[in-house]
């Protein structure tokens, strides 16, 4: 779920006012006021309240959790990891981020990339061993090794494609200085859509 243009000027208030207007607009329980909840978790992470937006992302999960919306926990799970990644203990993330996926694949939701794009970060920043445990505690060796290929694709992927942009762009203009688009960026890639095996 993208923001509305009011955080683009830095209107969170106005934002956050307006979505608890609309939640009293909404069935108490319903998808509608799920993704209101997680909309303003989002908008105070935007504003740098991460305990807050974390209990915002707390309740619209357990909303979505009640009603079954699994495409709703599968958003707020992904928004944890996000945040506990950009605070800095991406070891806290990758379980998000791994559940999040098996639902988003499970659905064949394009949104995976999103989820391959911070698990990728995620390794990155833990490296191979620490990430590579993280996993094993969430999936079987055998699921473990397929997200890992999985994660590869998507690397090398959103290389071929940033080559594929530059090759494209050479002769037709030229890029401005600090232009760069991250190679992994979840915008760039199509999502494929192998699929991780279930749990025992």
């Amino acid at each position: 779920m993208g923001l509305p243009p009011l955080d683009t000027w830095g209107a969170w208030r106005r934002e956050e006012q307006l979505c608890h207007e609309t939640l009293t607009w909404v069935p108490e329980r319903s998808t509608q006021a799920a993704a209101f909840l997680h909309l303003l978790g989002i908008i105070a992470q935007a504003r740098g309240a991460y305990d807050e937006a974390l209990e915002w992302y707390r309740r619209s999960l357990a909303l979505a959790e009640e009603l079954g919306d699994r495409a709703g926990m599968a958003s707020t799970y992904s928004q944890i990891g996000v945040l506990f990644t950009t605070r800095g203990t991406p070891d806290a993330a990758v379980a998000w981020n791994v559940r999040s996926l098996r639902i988003r694949m499970e659905l064949r939701s394009p949104e995976i990339r999103i989820d391959l794009y911070w698990l990728t970060q995620q390794r990155q920043m833990l490296g191979e061993t620490r990430f590579l445990g993280l996993l094993h505690e969430q999936l079987s060796a055998y699921g473990a090794q397929a997200l890992l290929r999985l994660l590869d694709d998507f690397a090398s992927r959103a290389q071929d494609e940033a080559v594929e942009a530059a090759a494209e762009g050479q002769g037709t203009q030229a890029a401005e200085p600090g232009d760069r688009t991250s190679a992994a960026s979840p915008e760039a890639l199509s999502a494929p859509q192998p699929d991780l095996p279930p749990e025992t």
